[in-house]
């Protein structure tokens, strides 16, 4: 069954994997982009949004765990982790970071299709709004709403109209950036927490405002 225009973003920092899967995906109809770090991965994932991640647990720069955990941060897109690692410890930190599917290498072509046909189906449906939680911080752009710990804050005109052009997970160039400055201190319970709040914790600081379309 080939799934035509779908893009799946591979994360491994083994080329000889990487190269496989792309070659084996592509024949099957996926758009393939390719990351070899955790950084990469989130900049990626960031950038090009696509519609499934594969995702490996042994990364040099940061533990794929920890990877799974940001982009839940922000993103719903279905992650699958293709690791060597068997232990169901290892397993079970993967799924409660917010994996979709764990499949331990090595592993069956067939297998590996049908696991992404499955996260496919059960992905949120394309443009559906996500709603962004850090810590006490929550973000829905659809409805232009901005919570601290519970409490709504209270935007002013030209901040709810930023709040409406904000689009996560779409990062555009430097220039057309929007900044998380949207809040004037005067409307927040806890200034200090609010302004300049991160909506990409752990991503350079190129990615530490929120985009807009």
């Amino acid at each position: 069954m080939r799934q035509a225009g779908k893009k799946v973003l591979i994360v491994d920092d083994e080329q000889a994997i990487r190269r496989f899967l792309r070659a084996t995906l592509s024949a099957h109809g996926y758009a393939i982009t390719e990351a070899g770090t955790a950084r990469q991965a989130l900049e990626q994932c960031a950038r090009e949004h696509p519609d499934l991640v594969i995702l490996d647990l042994g990364l040099p720069d940061t533990e794929g765990v920890e990877v799974t955990r940001r982009i839940r941060e922000w993103s719903q897109v279905p992650a699958i982790i293709l690791s060597v690692r068997e232990r169901e410890a290892d397993k079970v930190a993967a799924l409660d970071a917010g994996a979709d599917d764990y499949l331990t290498k090595p592993f069956g072509v067939g297998e590996l299709l049908a696991r992404l046909r499955v996260a496919l189906r059960r992905a949120t449906p394309p443009g559906a709004d996500p709603v962004f939680h850090s810590g006490d911080l929550l973000f829905d752009a659809a409805r232009r709403l901005v919570t601290m710990g519970g409490q709504e804050l209270q935007l002013t005109p030209e901040s709810t109209k930023k709040a409406g052009s904000i689009k996560l997970g779409h990062v555009l160039s430097k220039k057309s950036r929007c900044s998380l400055h949207l809040l004037p201190k005067s409307c927040c319970p806890q200034p200090n927490r609010c302004m300049g709040h991160s909506l990409y914790p752990g991503i350079p600081d190129f990615f530490s405002t929120l985009p807009v379309r």
